[in-house]
């Protein structure tokens, strides 16, 4: 990752309810990305990345808890941090609002997706 993104290696978008941020560290040279937002940030799923050398793609597997559905925006973050730097991924990612509206979800997955394209910029 980046020294320069922004110091403290997290990142957060958007506000109130419908914020989400991301906290990045690495463990050698594999990356290590936790994605929660919303009102109770919890793990919802895990996804785990490596390169494949032999394709040139990307190798997945991943873990989503009974009646979770953030694989949908974290498995895009992580597949696409993965192929940029070309390194190992895990990202745990839980975003959780009470009653969400269809509006309330809609407005979480494009402000994760904004959060997906900073996570990108720092590695």
């Amino acid at each position: 990752m980046k020294e320069e993104c922004c110091g403290c290696n997290c990142i957060s978008f958007g506000k109130g309810k419908h914020e989400v941020s991301v906290c990045m560290d690495s463990l050698g040279s594999d990356i290590i990305l936790l994605i929660g937002g919303g009102q109770k940030p919890h793990a919802g799923c895990v996804v785990i990345c490596e390169p494949d050398k032999a394709s040139g793609g990307v190798t997945t597997s991943l873990h989503t808890f009974t009646t979770h559905r953030e694989e949908q925006v974290a498995r895009p973050i992580a597949e696409a941090a993965c192929r940029k730097a070309k390194a190992r991924v895990v990202c745990v990612c839980g975003i959780h609002v009470e009653k969400a509206t269809e509006k309330d979800i809609a407005l979480l997955v494009k402000n994760t997706q904004e959060l997906g394209k900073r996570i990108l910029k720092c590695i």
